[in-house]
């Protein structure tokens, strides 16, 4: 992002609201051609990532790469959070990935013996490409591989 190009008074207003404390002191400005970058000293990775993706965000501007987002999601009136291209490659990925529904029964016990049974659906993304209950070797061969489920899930 560019410097925003500031004047003695809006520089006098920054360095009113950083006696503040306010967040509307943090950036990075231009007063007579230096740079001026106000920010908090030490602060996270985390935290210097959440405010890029907060101020790219408000700004209407895709949170990978600052370009102008152009289309609105149909349900929520929004703008995207990514441009189309981004949208595309993170998004929607493409190679043949198709969704399928999978069901689980589970039993979970009441008072005295009565149990009750519970179906839940889950959707999974899984890939045309690779085949499901195959493992291959370094030889070549495919071996059967079998998936167990361990432990209770706790609510």
């Amino acid at each position: 992002m560019e410097p925003t190009k500031i004047t003695a008074v809006k520089l006098q207003n920054v360095i009113d609201e950083l006696v503040k404390g306010s967040e509307d002191a943090r950036g990075t400005f231009l007063y007579k051609g230096f740079r001026l970058q106000i920010s908090k000293y030490k602060a996270s990775g985390a935290e210097r990532t959440s405010r890029l993706y907060h101020k790219r965000r408000k700004l209407g501007l895709c949170i990978r790469c600052g370009t102008k987002v152009k289309n609105k999601n149909p349900r929520t009136k929004k703008l995207y959070r990514l441009c189309d291209y981004h949208r595309n490659l993170i998004d929607r990925k493409e190679g043949g990935d198709i969704t399928t529904t999978v069901s689980a029964t589970t039993t979970t016990k009441k008072k005295k013996g009565t149990a009750k049974k519970t179906t839940r659906k889950s959707t999974a993304k899984t890939s045309t490409k690779a085949k499901s209950g195959t493992k291959s070797s370094a030889k070549g061969t495919k071996k059967p591989t079998t998936k167990s489920r361990t432990g209770t899930r706790k609510k």
